[in-house]
């Protein structure tokens, strides 16, 4: 816990509420064999070790680390019994790790507190694209997040080879300031 603590203390210092946790390396559909149930009391431990400095973990799905699969969230919350631990959606992650966004949000629910948003293109390959400019469904989202009552932050992810000038980087922002706008009664 030493080295954590130092990151605890810097966040703590900075006002962040929340510390995005990518987790160990993992390889894809391995949860099984990772004992969970060795894993969940570490957790844990770390989230409250993080709550006495104020801060929350919110592990962030990736699709390269042990959070790569959909019901990873149901399953390390089962083992870790605690309601301290915290999720980040990636959009681009869960596109990367063969699943739709939206499942990961199913184990999510309540416990999500952070997305970070960009789009996509699919030609054989995942081609990454600012907001609003591929085909990731922003409205079925926001209909999702209405569902479950979220009200953190979306952040866009910007990628210096996704944009050319700051006209689209504002595009992508007023885009998702419209999406919002449109959440119907």
């Amino acid at each position: 816990l030493k080295n954590i603590e130092k990151v605890l203390k810097a966040a703590q210092q900075l006002g962040a509420e929340y510390y995005v946790l990518h987790g160990p390396p993992g390889i894809r559909n391995t949860f099984k064999n990772l004992q969970p149930e060795r894993i969940g009391p570490i957790i844990k431990e770390l989230c409250e070790f993080a709550q006495s400095f104020n801060i929350r973990i919110s592990w962030e799905n990736v699709s390269w680390g042990l959070y790569n699969t959909p019901d990873f969230a149901k399953r390390i919350l089962e083992y870790a019994k605690t309601d301290l631990l915290t999720f980040t959606l990636d959009i681009k992650q869960a596109i990367r790790s063969g699943y739709s966004p939206f499942d990961y949000l199913s184990g999510m629910q309540q416990s999500l507190v952070n997305i970070h948003a960009c789009d996509y293109l699919m030609n054989g390959e995942v081609a990454l694209k600012m907001p609003g400019q591929g085909v990731f469904d922003f409205y079925a989202l926001r209909d999702k997040l209405k569902e479950t009552q979220y009200t953190g932050p979306i952040i866009i992810e910007v990628y210096s080879d996704l944009y050319r000038d700051l006209s689209e980087l504002k595009y992508s922002y007023d885009f998702l300031k419209k999406v919002a706008a449109c959440v119907s009664s």
